[in-house]
């Protein structure tokens, strides 16, 4: 009986398997790296953004601070007189003429015209609605508009008025 050396081959066996131990361990270690540096950047861009919109948002902080005390410093006494006065009288009196019976959803102000849009609880109150709308000061009745009547019974209308100054 021949004997056979099998101490090459193993030695060729342990070589390989080595190798391909060792390519397993630096492939490893190249996914542990590649995974570490691809969550670290995402992190600090993560951070960069914040970091930025932090800084945006304290611009956009400073700005309505330095513009509120722009608004603090102007007198609004002098500013709500000049904006409401010329309307003050006809609001006062479009209030004052107004039936009980009838509200007002919608006032819709295009010069030289003011458009009422509301509800008027029955057709009588209608009627004294538009019999006021001519007693309103500084505006005169315009053209009527729309009248419908809803399912509960109320009447909804569209006056006009005309601004005679």
């Amino acid at each position: 009986m021949s004997r056979v050396n099998l101490l090459p081959w193993r030695q060729q066996r342990q070589t390989r398997c080595i190798r391909l131990w060792g390519l397993l361990l630096v492939g490893w270690l190249l996914m542990v790296l590649t995974v570490t540096f691809w969550l670290r950047a995402h992190h600090f861009i993560g951070i960069r953004a914040l970091q930025q919109d932090i800084a945006g948002l304290s611009a956009v902080q400073h700005a309505l601070e330095a513009r509120q005390k722009q608004v603090l410093q102007i007198p609004q006494a002098a500013v709500q007189p000049s904006a409401n006065q010329p309307w003050q009288p006809v609001l006062l009196s479009l209030a004052q003429e107004i039936p009980s019976q009838a509200w007002l959803t919608q006032l819709r102000y295009q010069p030289p015209s003011l458009t009422l849009t509301g509800y008027a609880a029955s057709l009588s109150a209608l009627t004294a609605m538009a019999d006021a709308l001519t007693r309103v000061k500084g505006m005169s009745p315009g053209a009527a508009g729309e009248l419908q009547q809803d399912n509960q019974g109320r009447w909804m209308f569209t006056f006009r008025l005309v601004s005679q100054g």
